[in-house]
């Protein structure tokens, strides 16, 4: 919290926790409490989690998308669906759709909204 402020043109966000939601870590709740003090500890920041894309579909996070998120590193690889390298394009592609589709749904916003990053994808 002391130094993060002078690097504010070098940060585009903070991560609150990874794949806390698909581990059970958190709920959707308590994982928003817990990015709502990094936010107001660091105003000025765009702050929020990364988390494999089913959490960002089921409804896991819907508090979070609700609760003032600004952004969601959505995590994906077809590996783990047991997908094959040559449908691994198009799984990762429709499960990233799933999750904005919900995320969209659940926020009522198609711009302007919580913006959803890739953050972590592979075969």
């Amino acid at each position: 919290m002391t130094y993060a402020p002078q690097y504010k043109d070098q940060v585009y966000a903070i991560t609150v926790g990874s794949e806390t939601l698909y581990r059970g870590n958190f709920t959707g709740p308590e994982l928003l409490t817990k990015i709502n003090n990094i936010k107001g500890s660091l105003p000025g920041f765009k702050v929020g989690t990364a988390d494999s894309w089913n959490k960002f579909q089921d409804g896991s996070a819907d508090a979070l998308i609700t609760g003032g998120v600004d952004i969601l590193l959505c995590n994906g690889f077809s590996y783990w669906q047991g997908q094959t390298d040559a449908n691994a394009t198009a799984s990762f592609f429709d499960d990233v759709m799933q999750a904005f589709g919900h995320i969209q749904s659940v926020s009522g916003k198609v711009e302007g909204g919580v913006e959803l990053w890739v953050g972590e994808t592979g075969e």
